[in-house]
């Protein structure tokens, strides 16, 4: 069974196995146009996956050029600046407060 959500344009917004609050359709089986938001949604997710690594991968590259002095942080914009060094501040605090067992990041974003 396949709960259904729509936009004003009558396209499928979201779609649930279990029933949700925006659900106006309930289906019994998977139909074409179920399939497809499904397909898409799971390319859009991993995605959204993909870019969560990419943002540590990004970090780790910042702090190399960084302590090679390759360039200086003042060298970027003020809003990269202030969030390189939340992230950063973020990180570190995270680091104090876990103690990680061996190199494993995965606790890390």
């Amino acid at each position: 069974m396949f709960y259904i959500q729509r936009d004003d344009k009558g396209l499928i917004a979201h779609v649930a196995s279990q029933p949700f609050e925006q659900a106006t359709e309930i289906v019994e089986s998977a139909t074409p146009e179920i399939e497809l938001w499904q397909s898409r949604h799971a390319g859009m997710r991993s995605l959204a996956e993909q870019d969560l690594s990419m943002v540590r991968v990004q970090e780790d590259i910042i702090e190399a050029l960084l302590s090679k002095a390759a360039f200086s942080i003042t060298d970027l914009p003020s809003v990269a600046q202030e969030k390189l060094y939340s992230r950063m501040a973020a990180r570190r605090a995270l680091s104090d407060s876990v103690e990680p067992q061996g190199d494993d990041d995965s606790l890390l974003p």
